[in-house]
This record gives C-alpha cells, structure tokens and sequence, in this order.
C-alpha cells in the first residue's frame, strides 16, 4: 500500500516538521538547520558504505530520510515566520515616528460600518527619513463623504496603528493569530479628515487586472439580479465575494450543513472545469490540440481561483485539477487520488506553512480525503439497478463521505451538528450548481445581448429565492440542530487516529490494526470521562467585552447563568455569537439568563464571592458595603462620581466591561494608578475570568 503513496509518506513527517515549529517557536533557525545537515551528511555517509554493511542500516538510512522531511517542514515555518517578522515591530527601536504612508493592497471592501483595506506601511520620521514598517489593516469610515483611494494608492496618516488583539472573550475569534499567519500585526482606525492621499500609484499588472475584472462582475451581477439578499448569495457563490451577503442568510446556510455551497470549493471549480473542457475539447479535436484544451481550461480555473481570492480550500482544488489534467496527458492515465491529493498538500504547505492552522485548508482536505477513502465503500453498501435512484444513491453517497472526516473537525470547532444536512444537501447542491451555471452564462451573455442577459438574470433570481426559502424551512425544523457535542483537541486527535486504523484494517485485514482501532477508541472515552469530570468541577466568573451590553457568566460545572442588561442599541448577532462561543469553549451544557435593568447598583453573592454591578447614572450608590466587594463591575459609564467610590474599596478588583466609553476609562484607569487598585478593562485586556477552586 505505501509503495504506491510516496506522497502519502513525504507529507507525514513535513507536516509533523511544520507543527513542531510552531510548537518549539523557542528552538532556534540555527539549530534546526545544523540539525538538517547533520542528517543529510550522515545519510550520504552510510550510502558510501559496502554493501553488506549498507544493507544493514539501511532501516537507519530510512530514519534520517524520515528525519530530513521533518526538517524540512520545520524550516519551512521558520522561514516563513522570519519573513513576516517585521510586522510584528511596526516602529523599531529609538525610533519616533511622525506619519505613517500606507500602499493599499486591494480597493476598500465595504463591511458593516466601515470599508477596510490591506495596506503596506511605511513609517516617516520628523526627519523625513522612511523605514519599513510591515503590513497592517486600514478602517476608513463609512460616512466619510470623500473619495475613498483605490488599489496601489499611497496615502499619508498621522493616526498611529495600533496591535492586533487576539479573541476578546474565550472562544472568540483570534485576530492576532488569523491576520499574523499572513504578515499582518497591526490596524488603524481613521476618521474623516485623517488622511491624506499622495498619489494614485501602481499596482500590479495583475492585481490590477483582476480588481477591473471582479469590478465588471459585480456590476453585471448587480444590474441582473434583483433583491439584497439574493445578490448577496449570487456574490459570495460566483467569486467568494461576502460583503453583501446578508448575515440571516449565511447563519441559515451554516445552520443547515451547506455552509460550502456559499464559500468557493472544488464544487465550483469542478463545474468550471468541467464547462471549459468539454467545450475546448468539443472545438479543437485532434491528439496534439488536447494539450491546448487542458492549457485553457487549466488558465481558466487558475484566473477564477485567482479572482475568487486565492484561498486554501479554492487553490488545492485548482492544483489537484492542474496535476490530474497535466497528469493525464502526459501518462494517458488517472493516477492515485490519495497520492495527488498529498502531493498538492505538500506544495501548498511547502509555499504557505501557516495555512496548516487555517480551518478552509483543514476542512477541504479532509471532505476530499473522506471522498476518496469512502465513496466506494459507501455506494456499495445499496445495489441499485434503477439509474434515476442509483444517481440520488451517487450523490448521497459522496455527501455522506465528505462527511466522515469533517464531522470530528467541526464538532471541535462549533459544537454543532445539522441532522437534516442529508437532506439539505440533496437539494442545496445541484440547485447551487445550477444557479453557478447561470451566472457564468449571465456573465458572457451581458456584454452580448442585453434581453438575454435579463432573462438569464431572472432565472438565476428565481433560483436562489427558492434555494433561500428550502433553506430557511430546514433551518425552521425543530431539533434540526443537535447542540452541545464539545469535542477536545484530544479527542478529536484520536477519532481519527482510529479512523486511519480502521481504514488499514478495512485495506490489509490485520489483526493489529483492529486492535489499534480499539486502543483509540478507548482512550477517546477515557479522555472525554477525564475532562467531563473537570467540567463538572469548574465555577467560573466571565465578565465580557461586549459594546452596549453588560454580560456577565456564572459556571457552575457544565451549567451556566448569564447576567444581561442592554444599554442602547445592542447587535443582538453579535451577542448570540459570543455567548454561544464561550459556552462551547468550557463545554456547557444547559444555560440560563436573566434581564438586568440598564441603571442601577445590584448585589449579588455566588460561590462565596461578593459582586457588585454598578451601571449608569441618575442613582445612589450605597458605598457602605463596597469594602466587602470583591469584585465590582462598572458598566454604563458608572455612577456619577466613580473615582470617589474607588476610594470606599481599594482592596477590590475593578472591571470595566464593554459597555464604557474609552474616555471614561481611560478617566478610571487614571484614578487607579493613583490609589492605588487593581482595573481590569475589558476593551484593551478582553473578557475578564475569574475561576474558583
């Protein structure tokens, strides 16, 4: 089995290099590659040995090949991480910066209150003199009432960038960590006024040339197609572009298990593939013109992925069709799925280390891998004869599949399960499909003929209104979701540990790897029964960072209670979010909530803790029994005259949750230094926890 999967064996120890990297960040450059050498000469001597005495090591020659792809993997990271380091130093030492001129990578994407941009910074002394200052993201606001500058625009700010943060409450999304894997370690927040363009610039030939042509496609989609929510989907399942997409409609698509038909896959570039080389081929015949159709259609699916952003799960489907198509016009033959499938991981990883971590790389190798190792075994388990019912089979077959590995992996990540994605699927997928298959022919035909063009706009509409309202009623379903399934890195690591034993079993029919099986399965319950028992032993106090919203979480075991009281407008999304988040994060089972009042001073005692919720104005505070806090939480911008009532209880921990204006604690933090006392501010520090044993 191995002999036929050369890639297989290569990617094992790469990978393994990569994350130990990471993992041993403390292990410097120098010593991974004196140790790559070493390897490397000592694997060179023992080839020079006599025969007799090579082949006796040569199970030794096999470890330090093994040893060498693990360093590999290793450097691999390192030198990666050496080359976006700089970000992570934006002002260098003994240097005072006066401006910041920023190069924009792409043209201002328009989000929910603001448009953001990628930019390079570069950092200009009082002296004129510039120095490289690394990559960073730029929020212009969305009411500036000036023109926004495009891609290659150099622009000169005074508002100095600040460092990315990573997640504000536990669970939460790791700016720091995401943006850092791409070289990217800082953010400026701009007003109107606070910045100045110097010229328009240059921008690459080809970032250029696919900003105009993402430009022309988003118009004629816009001009086509009729209803937000409709162009939105249209949008984000074309060429991945999600800034229009409504967030009802992407929490229903996730909700339900077809989360991929919006986000672009090998789905999309399979039919785009496929449309390119069926019609090439249909216009040039011949043996020697193949090769221009594979070149084509090769070009076409590297400018789509190119366009649709150039992500992890979009660029492995459009390598493993570049290899497989290259692959067989020069053998004749289709070579080994799982090998091709290793060989693109390697290269990707070998260009992009950090992509290891990135959830898009991680789920669509798994999905393909799971096709690849399951869809026969799956399919065959009906005999179907009738090739109406045997196509539903086929396609049920490939989702349940793509399921297997990727079930482990998002049970991990969210804690949910769509039961109805079966379902879902069987209709979301060919219906998805078709509406691609549209907008491609929308896309050629506006240019063309503009009444077919409206038609063709039509039906597409047509469509995705009756895919969003299928998808709206399976979202409806009562217990259509099964919740609270909280999967540790543990055990998920042995899931498919025991997965891959079972698979070898399945493949050689051995008794070991049966017994390999069971091993895993065993320690995958003994490890869930030890952290259950952890668990129900915690008590945890939460305080969040949430803006206008006073949210406080109380653990008891896997139970918890939370505390809320909105102050003005409250994103009802957003808090969802972060409370569904930090409850999958400690593994909470059942919870329960409570509605505060806004204003007020509120007592409460929990686990032996005395906490006092202090919010708003236009109240008294009784400070009587504030020295025998200990904790007070401040919220609404406090009562009046808080730096007085910090005086009542110096000894009590301070925390000023997300719902304080930064003035106002900036004013608290001030005053602390003073006293002085502990403040812990949600807004600059995150959520603040506070465990009890």
């Amino acid at each position: 089995m191995w002999s036929s999967l050369p890639f297989v064996r290569i990617m094992i120890p790469f990978i393994g290099g990569i994350w130990c990297a990471r993992s041993w960040d403390g292990l410097p450059v120098m010593a991974w590659g004196l140790t790559g050498t070493c390897l490397l000469m000592g694997w060179l001597f023992l080839g020079r040995l006599t025969p007799g005495m090579a082949w006796r090591l040569d199970p030794l020659r096999g470890v330090m090949v093994i040893l060498c792809l693990f360093v590999a993997g290793g450097l691999t990271l390192n030198g990666k991480r050496e080359a976006t380091e700089f970000s992570e130093q934006v002002i260098p030492p003994g240097i005072h910066p006066k401006a910041w001129i920023c190069t924009l990578e792409e043209s201002p994407q328009r989000k929910r209150n603001s448009f953001r941009a990628l930019v390079s910074m570069e950092i200009m002394t009082s002296d004129r003199r510039v120095f490289r200052g690394g990559r960073g993201i730029l929020y212009f606001p969305a009411d500036s009432g000036s023109k926004l500058p495009g891609i290659g625009a150099r622009m000169i700010t005074q508002v100095a960038p600040e460092p990315l943060k990573g997640p504000d409450y536990p669970g939460g999304f790791d700016a720091a960590d995401y943006f850092g894997r791409q070289g990217i370690g800082y953010r400026t927040f701009l007003k109107p006024g606070q910045w100045l363009i110097l010229d328009s610039g240059h921008a690459p030939w080809l970032d250029k040339s696919l900003e105009q042509v993402k430009m022309k496609v988003l118009a004629t989609l816009g001009k086509h197609i009729h209803g937000q929510s409709a162009l939105g989907l249209a949008e984000a399942l074309l060429i991945g572009y999600r800034n229009d997409l409504d967030d009802r409609v992407n929490d229903a698509y996730a909700e339900t298990g077809v989360i991929h038909v919006i986000a672009i896959s090998g789905l999309h570039i399979g039919v785009i593939y496929s449309l390119l080389s069926g019609l090439l081929n249909l216009l040039l015949r011949g043996r020697k013109l193949r090769w221009l159709a594979t070149t084509c259609a090769l070009a076409g699916i590297w400018g789509f992925g190119l366009l649709a952003g150039g992500g992890p799960s979009v660029m492995r489907s459009v390598c493993m069709f570049s290899i497989i198509g290259i692959g067989q016009q020069v053998t004749g033959r289709q070579g080994n799925g799982l090998n091709t499938l290793a060989a693109v991981a390697c290269l990707m990883l070998a260009i992009q280390p950090w992509w290891l971590w990135d959830l898009g790389f991680q789920l669509s190798f798994t999905a393909v891998g799971g096709l690849m190792l399951f869809y026969r075994p799956v399919l065959g388990l009906l005999p179907i004869k009738n090739i109406a019912a045997l196509k539903v089979w086929e396609m049920t077959a490939v989702t349940l599949a793509a399921q297997v590995l990727t079930t482990p992996l998002l049970l991990h990540t969210f804690g949910r399960f769509p039961v109805f994605f079966l379902i879902t699927n069987l209709v979301a997928i060919p219906v998805s499909t078709m509406i691609l298959v549209g907008e491609l022919a929308l896309c050629l035909l506006a240019p063309i003929n503009e009444e077919l063009a409206q038609g063709c706009g039509e039906g597409v509409t047509i469509l995705i209104r009756a895919l969003n309202a299928y998808i709206f009623r399976m979202e409806s379903i009562p217990f259509g979701t099964l919740e609270h399934i909280h999967l540790s890195a543990g055990e998920m690591i042995l899931i498919y540990l025991g997965v891959i034993c079972c698979c070898c079993c399945w493949l050689q029919r051995k008794a070991a790897w049966l017994m390999a099986t069971l091993l895993c399965i065993t320690l995958a319950g003994a490890y869930r029964a030890r952290i259950n028992t952890d668990r129900d032993r915690q008590h945890i106090l939460v305080v969040m960072p949430l803006a206008r919203t006073r949210l406080l979480m109380l653990i008891d075991g896997r139970n918890c209670h939370w505390l809320i009281s909105p102050f003005d407008r409250m994103d009802d999304r957003q808090v969802r979010m972060a409370m569904r988040a930090t409850a999958h994060h400690f593994g909470i089972r059942n919870q329960h909530m409570d509605t505060l009042t806004a204003t007020g001073h509120f007592n409460l005692r929990w686990n032996g803790l005395q906490i006092h919720l202090l919010g708003g104005h236009g109240y008294t505070t009784d400070t009587t029994k504030l020295p025998d806090a200990d904790l007070i939480v401040l919220s609404g911008n406090g009562p009046a005259r808080t730096d007085d009532i910090m005086n009542k209880a110096p000894r009590t921990d301070w925390i000023a949750d997300g719902s304080n204006s930064v003035w106002k604690i900036q004013q608290w933090e001030a005053a602390a230094k003073r006293l002085p006392l502990r403040l812990h501010s949600t807004r600059r520090s995150g959520a603040f926890i506070r465990r009890i044993r």
